[in-house]
């Protein structure tokens, strides 16, 4: 397992949602952060990425185990920081233009 990055993994998140358009945004979520949590990265790593430390009030109630905590650390981030917003037709444009550049180097 790799080092959590959290910026990359809201990137990652937030391009599966423009890709994929789920009719249940917030499903996709929760399944793409059980899928991190239990399968792609350290659970204390991802703790310790969010430097998560406060999780006595939060909306999934009693956490048993470190999975659970990290899965609360990370969706708490990603509720306050994704962007589901659609692309516009600029945007579009600029992302594709920065990829081709970062191919080019």
């Amino acid at each position: 397992m790799n080092n959590f990055n959290k910026y990359d993994f809201l990137s990652d998140l937030e391009d599966s949602i423009r890709t994929e358009q789920p009719e249940d945004i917030w499903e996709m979520v929760h399944q793409e952060i059980d899928r991190e949590c239990i399968y792609y990265s350290d659970c204390f790593d991802i703790i310790k990425a969010l430097n998560f430390t406060d999780w006595e009030d939060n909306e999934f109630g009693q956490i048993n185990n470190i999975t659970q905590l990290a899965f609360t650390a990370l969706y708490d981030f990603v509720v306050d920081n994704i962007n589901t917003e659609p692309l516009t037709e600029n945007d579009q444009v600029k992302e594709i233009n920065a990829n081709l550049k970062s191919i080019i180097k």
